[in-house]
């Protein structure tokens, strides 16, 4: 399992995706999920333990891209770009 300093570069990008979960979550379960995710933030920091899965689901309840498919757009976007400007 890997750990939120795997998925991002601080605790403050980190909290923000917490909060913005914490605005959107619509369930008890992800209300639970994300107080939780919260609770290890607190604790643990960029240190907190955080899986693929949780990543994706916290994402997902937050309504933002996950960081690999971000960076994934990004490439994307910029592949395209480099192919207008070399015509």
């Amino acid at each position: 399992m890997s750990t939120a300093a795997n998925w991002f570069e601080t605790i403050e990008l980190f909290r923000a995706l917490l909060d913005e979960a914490t605005d959107k979550a619509r369930t008890d379960a992800a209300t639970g999920f994300v107080k939780s995710m919260h609770e290890k933030a607190t604790a643990h920091g960029l240190g907190t333990y955080l899986s693929q899965k949780q990543l994706s689901w916290l994402c997902t309840i937050a309504g933002v891209m996950t960081p690999p498919e971000r960076a994934r757009a990004n490439y994307d976007r910029d592949r395209k770009q480099a192919r207008r400007l070399s015509r």
